[in-house]
């Protein structure tokens, strides 16, 4: 499962969140979010942009990021 982590500088807080097969988020606790934004906002407890918050560990890069070089290739 590849990792995502959230850095919220401001809180000092840094979240964990691994992609499930299925491209849900799964947290330490095993709790899953469908989508990267629910998952964030479980988190901060207010709607939150998950594709531009949530970073690839292994690139640094968002998931919108990754997201738009994908599209790109294909």
């Amino acid at each position: 499962m590849d990792e995502l982590t959230w850095e919220r500088r401001q809180q000092g807080r840094k979240y964990v969140a691994w992609v499930t097969r299925e491209g849900a988020l799964q947290f330490d606790d095993g709790t899953i979010h469908s989508t990267p934004s629910g998952a964030a906002r479980a988190l901060a407890g207010y709607e939150v942009n998950g594709w531009r918050q949530w970073r690839h560990t292994g690139s640094g890069k968002t998931l919108d990021e990754l997201w738009s070089e994908y599209n790109d290739r294909g």
